[in-house]
Order: C-alpha cells, then structure tokens, then sequence
C-alpha cells in the first residue's frame, strides 16, 4: 500500500518488524511500512489520484447517460402517435424502470466489488469463475422479474390505471423483455472490464446503441410503425450495447488473463456474498428510481394528467 495517505506514520525499525507483524495477527499484510522511509503527501500526489479518477469516471458516466436517453427517444416517438400510446410508453417505462434497470444496476455494484478485489490480487483467474456466478445470478433475477413483467397488465389494473393504457403499455413492457436481459448481461461486463481499468468499450458500446436507436425510431416515426415497434427496436438497441462489448472482450482477448474455462461447480457456489453486497447496492440505487418514478403514477391517478400529457406532445 502507499504511504502518499500515510504520511504521518512513523518508520518502523528493522528490529521492530517481527515484533509488529505478530501484533497484526491476521492483518500483517495489510499495511507495509518500509523502514526509515518516508513518503510525504504533496499537491502533484492529490492531483494524480483525481486525474485518474477523472479518467475513469466520465466514460462512466457517459455510458450511463446515453443508457438512459434511449427510453427517453421511445417515449418521444410514441407521442406522435396517440395520447394513449404516449400515455403508455411513459407508464411502460417507469415499470422497466422500477422493476428492472434499477435493479440491474444495483445489483451489479457487487460485481464491481468482487471484480475488482479479484483483479489486484495474485489469483486473476478467479475473475472467470466469478463472471459465470454473475451471469447466472442475474440471470436468475431477470427470470423473476420477467415473472412480473409478464403479468403486468393485471398489476396495473390493480393499481388503478385505465384499462386501455395498462393493455398498451403491457404490450410495450413484453415487446422490450428481450432488451431488458440484454442489460443485465451488459452491465455485467461493464463492470467486468471497469475492474480491469478498460471504460472505452463501454462508450463506444453505448454509443453504437444510442445511433441506433435514432435511426431505428426515426423509421419507426416515418412509416407509423405504431408503440410495439419503438419498443421492439429499443430492445435491439441494447441488444446492440451487449453486442459491442462482447465482441471487444472476444476481438482483443481481454478474457486471457483472467479465464480458465467454464467451472460450472464453481459457479454454483458461494452465491451468499453477492447478494449480501447486491442487496444494499439496490437499495442505494433503486430507492432513488423507485422515488422519481412514483409521480408517473401519482400523475395517472390525477383528472388533468391526460390534458397535460397532450399538452406536452404537442410541444
């Protein structure tokens, strides 16, 4: 570890080391300490920490900016349409939001975790073992909510939306399942080749997703295509993202380092740390989704929100 944030420990002598290192017990790795050997913070140090972060952090936030537009140029394109079929993709894309890219990106924050401990220790192999145990358990979370997503007309009966709106929208939600696994499995690599220092991919990827998803909605606007279309052509956009990062890990052989080969017992095993580190990250994440998504239906339970709705797609 450096001692650049350490600066205020004193140097152990060299006689002394045994004697700390016993004291640690289990952690007498965790700090080194060179002896009579100082290492003092200075502004450049700060300054190369923040512009290494800097440099991680906006294809970050790239990706996930551009992730979220898409939706966004759907709901857009079904305005043209009819109210209803705004109505319905606005209502359409709060459920995928709540009830699947929230979640998605939650969940994923233990990947991130594990990866990237994996990744600076001496044992990079295990990096293979534990992107198959990702892949399965979100693969297993998309089967339990593609459950609900299926029946989701019924839930937004129940919750008291109009019966037209809640059709629609249902067909919009089934129309964009497919896309929705495709996320899973893109968010998964990203922060499988975020622990390996490698964020490019990712806005490219995105990118490439974004493009198409212009084209394809401006298709869908000019030959009235109608709301299972733009919702179908969302999917394939992030069939797309999905697509441009595996052929990236495939094409350069980021896998190399850190592949040794299915281990389907392996991947079995010790699902417990994921979810106790996936549990809080979706509730970091998604509690804050959950809260602006609930105005969508505060808004529908409201007598003007249909006036207003039409108010807005005529802007």
């Amino acid at each position: 570890m450096s001692l650049a944030f350490y600066s205020d420990i004193p140097a152990i002598p060299s006689r002394s080391l045994s004697k700390f290192e016993d004291n640690c017990g289990s952690l007498k790795c965790l700090i080194l300490v060179t002896p009579h050997v100082r290492m003092p913070s200075t502004f450049l140090s700060y300054w190369d920490e923040l512009r290494n972060l800097i440099t991680l952090a906006w294809p970050l936030m790239i990706t996930h900016f551009l992730r979220f537009i898409s939706p966004s140029l759907s709901i857009m394109i079904c305005g043209h349409f009819s109210r209803e079929e705004l109505d319905a993709a606005s209502l359409a894309n709060t459920v995928i939001n709540v009830l699947g890219l929230s979640i998605d990106m939650g969940f994923s924050t233990a990947s991130d975790t594990l990866f990237s401990q994996t990744y600076g220790s001496s044992k990079r192999k295990l990096m293979g073992i534990i992107l198959q145990r990702a892949l399965l358990i979100m693969t297993l979370i998309f089967l339990t909510l593609a459950c609900v997503h299926v029946n989701i007309e019924g839930l937004l009966l129940m919750a008291g939306q109009d019966s037209l709106i809640s059709s629609l929208a249902a067909e919009y939600v089934l129309a964009f399942l497919p896309g929705l696994y495709c996320d899973y499995l893109f968010m998964t690599l990203s922060r499988y080749l975020t622990s390996q220092n490698r964020v490019q991919p990712m806005v490219i990827a995105a990118c490439s997703g974004t493009i198409f998803t212009l084209l394809s909605q401006s298709l869908v606007f000019k030959l009235d295509l109608g709301l299972r279309a733009s919702a179908s052509f969302l999917s394939m956009s992030f069939a797309v993202m999905l697509l441009c990062e595996v052929l990236y890990i495939f094409i350069y052989r980021i896998y190399a380092e850190t592949w040794d080969g299915w281990d389907f017992v392996g991947a079995l095993s010790e699902w417990g740390i994921f979810f106790r580190l996936g549990i809080p990250g979706i509730l970091m994440i998604a509690f804050e989704e959950w809260c602006l998504e609930l105005s969508t239906f505060i808004a529908d339970w409201q007598p003007t929100c249909h006036e207003s709705r039409t108010k807005t797609r005529r802007l």
